[in-house]
């Protein structure tokens, strides 16, 4: 009966402060959820501003966040290494059609990524660098199969008309800037600090691409699970999901906080890096996650499907809503 005592003088505490503010630290942290997550770069500072400010903890759980380099985090979701992570969209349906249900049950980051070429390479469109090296993530990569599904609707195929060049992102930036690579795939703020730096020229963004073909943006990857793991855990991935869609919304209203939280992970070198960044990134984060936005991802299956990235649609849901 203490206890009964206990929790009517709590409510009434929290009925006489109901109108304050009262942080993170009298939230409940309840279930652990591990996720997977890139270390660095615009998922780094997601992530990092998730935790933060505790919008996992808001939310009714903790995230025990593990991180990797793109390939590798997205080989542990895979392998089941994890409850979630991030994922591609165009991975998540090849998995499905390979008897791996993952569902993705939240969109998180839209395409962020640019096609670049050297400063002091000749060539002003993406025609005239074939035969040329490219850069890029491994090919398991979101970063990989949404510039290859937007070069092959121009026609270019990115295995037959480069020399492709796999390596971690710090690899790439290194190859790039000695000189051994002639162009690459990379992610902000790398895309932005080196076009500043004017050791680069930006030719193509597919997220630009994606919008003049569908009027849409285009899906990098978001939070994605197998289908059982969800069922069984349908409150902590509905918070989870919440907990992000929370993060996204403070980005997109406080880019120049967010940048600022998580500079160490961004490896931001400039007043000027961070204030070009902070312009690009509210536009770079998906702001819901409905109907219209799972029908855009769907719809870049479909694609993939007519272009011969992937043999046939996947029978089951591979894009779903908790709400």
């Amino acid at each position: 009966m203490r206890v009964c005592g206990w929790w009517r003088g709590a409510g009434a505490f929290l009925t006489l402060v109901g109108g304050i503010s009262l942080g993170p630290a009298l939230a409940w942290p309840g279930e652990t959820v591990t996720f997977g997550s890139v270390a660095g770069g615009q998922a780094g500072l997601i992530t990092t501003v998730l935790k933060k400010y505790a919008f996992d903890v808001k939310n009714g759980i903790t995230v025990d966040l593990k991180l990797f380099d793109p390939a590798k985090m997205e080989e542990a979701v895979f392998f089941r290494r994890l409850d979630a992570g991030l994922f591609p969209p165009i991975s998540a349906a090849r998995a499905h059609l390979r008897g791996s249900p993952l569902q993705m049950f939240r969109g998180i980051m839209l395409n962020h990524t640019a096609l670049l070429v050297r400063a002091d390479v000749p060539g002003a469109s993406v025609a005239e660098l074939r035969g040329r090296k490219l850069g890029t993530l491994g090919r398991i990569t979101a970063l990989y199969a949404n510039m290859a599904l937007v070069l092959k609707q121009r026609g270019v195929d990115i295995e037959r008309h480069f020399e492709v060049i796999i390596g971690t992102p710090p690899v790439l930036l290194g190859l790039f800037e000695r000189g051994d690579l002639h162009t690459m795939i990379h992610f902000e703020p790398y895309v932005t600090r080196l076009v500043l730096q004017k050791k680069a020229r930006e030719l193509l963004r597919p997220n630009d691409e994606w919008k003049k073909l569908t009027g849409q943006p285009l899906l990098l990857s978001g939070a994605t699970a197998y289908e059982d793991w969800i069922q069984k855990n349908r409150g902590a991935a509905r918070a989870l999901a919440r907990a992000f869609a929370d993060t996204a919304a403070f980005i997109r209203k406080n880019p120049q906080v967010a940048i600022e939280d998580a500079r160490k992970d961004l490896g931001i070198r400039s007043m000027e890096e961070a204030e070009l960044y902070a312009k690009r990134l509210p536009d770079l984060m998906l702001e819901r996650w409905d109907r219209e936005a799972v029908a855009n991802a769907r719809l870049m299956i479909e694609r993939s499907v007519e272009l011969g990235f992937l043999d046939r649609m996947p029978a089951g849901e591979v894009f779903v809503t908790l709400e």
